[in-house]
């Protein structure tokens, strides 16, 4: 329990750095797993 609080101290102190990160691996997932729908996507 008490690594889960520090883990949301340390969260909302680097939220901006790990906000960019997550959005970063999100798109990165979607480009390993989904490039015909990304190709269908930038084709629009």
């Amino acid at each position: 329990m008490k690594k889960i609080s520090s883990f949301f101290t340390a969260l909302q102190a680097n939220w901006s750095k790990f906000f960019i990160v997550v959005r970063f691996d999100f798109s990165y997932f979607f480009i390993l797993h989904e490039p015909e729908n990304l190709v269908k996507k930038s084709s629009l």
